[in-house]
Parts: C-alpha cells; sequence; structure tokens
C-alpha cells in the first residue's frame, strides 16, 4: 500500500505539472489496491493525515470508492470464503479450522519436500534466527562485520554511547544496514534495498551468492551474485 507521503507528493507534483492547485492538479486518477494489505513501513496509511501536516483535508477523502467483491485470486470458494474471514478477524468454524490445519506441517517436513524453499515469517527477528541458523551451519562462512565511523562524540564516554545505541537499532532504522553480515558461497540471497532500479537491482530480486570478493587485509570488498532465474538482472 502506498503511503498517505506518497499520494501527497504525487499530488503536488501533478499540481505542478498542470499549473491547477485542485487536487492532483483536477487530472482524474485510478487507484487499485487492497486495503487489507500491510500498512507501508515507517510511514502513514493512505487513509490518514501525512506526517508532515498538522491540519488540512486528507487527500483520500476526496476519492470515490468502489469495492470490488468477487475474489479473482483463489478459485476455490470454500477456500476464498474462510480466507475472507480470516482478514476480516471473523471466528472460523470447527470445519474451516480442521481444513486450514490439514496444510500444516512440521519443519523436517518442509526440510525434506523443499529445502530451498523461501521461508516467510511474521518478525524480524524470526527471519534472523532462521538465516542464522542456516548459514551458521557451514564451515566455511565469511563473516563481515560493519566498520562504523562516530562524528561529534565529545568524549569516549560519549563515542561508547552513541556505538551502544547504534548497536541496539533496527534493520529499519539502519535503513537495511546489520552490523553483521555472514556469506556463504551457493546460498541464495534476497536483496534488500533498491540498488539501481534499471538493472533489476532491487528490493525481493534472489540471487545465488557465487563469489566474494577481499581486500588485501581479507575485508570484505565485493560479493558478486547470480541471477539463474532472470540473467537480465545486473547485466549493466
Amino acid at each position: 500500500m502506498i503511503s498517505a507521503q506518497l499520494l501527497l507528493k504525487v499530488d503536488s507534483r501533478l499540481k505542478q505539472i498542470t499549473n491547477f492547485q485542485s487536487n492532483f492538479g483536477g487530472l482524474d486518477i485510478i487507484l487499485i489496491g487492497d486495503l487489507r494489505q500491510l500498512p507501508p513501513v515507517c510511514s502513514t496509511s493512505i487513509y490518514k493525515q501525512p506526517k508532515q501536516t498538522i491540519v488540512g483535508p486528507i487527500l483520500w477523502q476526496n476519492l470515490k470508492f468502489y469495492e470490488l467483491n468477487e475474489v479473482m485470486r483463489q478459485a476455490n470458494q470454500q477456500f476464498s470464503s474462510f480466507l475472507t474471514k480470516i482478514r476480516n478477524g471473523e471466528q472460523l468454524d470447527g470445519m474451516e479450522i480442521i481444513l486450514i490445519e490439514s496444510r500444516f506441517c512440521t519443519v523436517e517436513e518442509a526440510e525434506a519436500r523443499c529445502p530451498q524453499g523461501i521461508r516467510l515469517f511474521n518478525t524480524n527477528d524470526s527471519v534472523n534466527e532462521y538465516n542464522n541458523k542456516i548459514l551458521n551451519a557451514y564451515v566455511d562462512r565469511i563473516t563481515s562485520t560493519a566498520k562504523d565511523e562516530y562524528i561529534g562524540c565529545t568524549s569516549q564516554e560519549h563515542e561508547t554511547f552513541i556505538r551502544l545505541k547504534l548497536h541496539k537499532m533496527s534493520l529499519i532504522d539502519t535503513n537495511g544496514l546489520p552490523y553483521q553480515t555472514v556469506y556463504v558461497k551457493n546460498i541464495y540471497n534476497m536483496i534488500t534495498t533498491n540498488i539501481d532500479a534499471t538493472d533489476g537491482l532491487v528490493n525481493g530480486a534472489v540471487g545465488k551468492l557465487v563469489h566474494v570478493e577481499t581486500n588485501d587485509e581479507g575485508l570484505v570488498k565485493r560479493i558478486w551474485l547470480e541471477f539463474p532465474d532472470l540473467p537480465q538482472i545486473g547485466g549493466n
């Protein structure tokens, strides 16, 4: 879902282009989406007041809402109906719970059936725990530690305080840059930050680590990823 801030930027830009101060520069716009998607990360939902404004109209309130009721992504009507109930926060009946639980499998079964499959978790801590478990099982792993620089510290105690505060920050606060990164060759890695959209190096791209380049001090300088399913990625 786009944020209220992004919608405000679209509105501002269209006003600049058309030189017309009505909402969205007086143009007709169509927004298509799912209101039950996860909210935008570190931002405000589209139907709320943007963070940088205190008062004023909410752009969302000037849009006409048309609800599409037919589910297109799930053909099985029974399965679709109780997925909708879950989305609406409604209680499932006994048969629906049994059907959902029939889809469950143990960690051991998942490892046997699909060892290379992508795992989905509901918290970042669970993601990090699973990734570290897999990577630490390899003996030939390479660990790269961030080299942080502290500017403006007035004393050693001040620098220590800043360092401890930095190490407690989440990946969201550090723009996806971890304190330590573990590399293992032939393991698939997902890019979590947009690097170059024109070259396909964007958030969500998955590639296999084929080479780790180091400098004279043995520190990681560059990593090489191969994208066998989308060879055009990284072609530039």
